[in-house]
């Protein structure tokens, strides 16, 4: 595999994470003893994720996780069924080990061998260590932290970097506004560009789909009312990102 390294960046490169899927990995990851492990799927060309996949049968020991052949078969299925694409593995680690390790570090580097078109494969790591301030690379899950890595291919072999999490805050915006989307958003391709749509009753509104782009929250969802054509939002970019919505759509 060659030289890895585990690299300390004073900027760390972004990668953004939708408020729900960080909420279904506390659920079932960070709730639970480790090891336990999913699938990340997210936006093509980016890193944003935007979907995960539990690995719930899995065979798992407190200081081993092995994805089955199941959950191979899960991210194919999804793969085919939305806009989503596969992103990589999280998996939980015992505490006070929030680092990949080198077998982890050597299913990093044959994962980018079996999947040329992924540019950089996410792997965090979720421990339940929580008692010390969290770094950059860090965002806490309750009970449980998740530390973010990425590793891209480089001369020689791979190289593995913290990544910087930006939490996008897409169900905690819509609960603000009074919003209950039908269930989590899923990635669709529209005229080429790939987006997170839901349904959901607006207060004021009533049915309709939302449509949120990769820029969001510093752009506008696309409102498409179940009657009518496209809602022309007002969008405050000096308001909290979890209140733009509730502004917008009640103002």
């Amino acid at each position: 595999m060659g030289s890895d390294s585990v690299g300390a960046e004073p900027m760390l490169t972004p990668v953004r994470v939708a408020d729900f899927v960080l909420d279904a990995i506390a659920a079932r990851i960070g709730a639970v003893e480790p090891e336990q492990g999913g699938a990340l799927l997210g936006l093509p060309g980016l890193d944003y994720v935007t979907e995960f996949i539990h690995d719930a049968g899995a065979a798992t020991t407190g200081t081993r996780y092995q994805n089955t052949d199941a959950l191979i078969g899960a991210i194919g299925a999804r793969e085919a069924a939305t806009a989503a694409r596969f992103k990589g593995i999280v998996h939980s680690h015992p505490r006070a080990m929030p680092v990949p390790s080198g077998q982890d570090q050597s299913e990093y580097a044959e994962s980018l061998r079996l999947n040329p078109r992924l540019a950089r494969y996410l792997a965090p790591i979720v421990t339940h260590d929580v008692d010390t301030p969290l770094a950059g690379h860090e965002v806490r899950l309750g009970p449980a932290r998740i530390s973010f890595y990425g590793a891209s291919r480089a001369p020689g072999g791979m190289t593995l970097t913290p990544l910087r999490p930006v939490v996008v805050p897409v169900t905690r915006m819509l609960r603000r506004a009074g919003v209950r989307p039908a269930g989590d958003p899923a990635a669709i391709e529209v005229e080429g560009a790939t987006l997170l749509a839901t349904h959901a009753e607006l207060p004021g509104i009533g049915p309709a789909t939302l449509l949120f782009g990769a820029d969001f929250p510093a752009t506008a969802p696309i409102v498409l009312p179940e009657r009518g054509g496209p809602l022309a939002l007002e969008w405050d970019l000096g308001t909290p990102a979890v209140e733009r919505l509730a502004g917008a759509v009640l103002a």
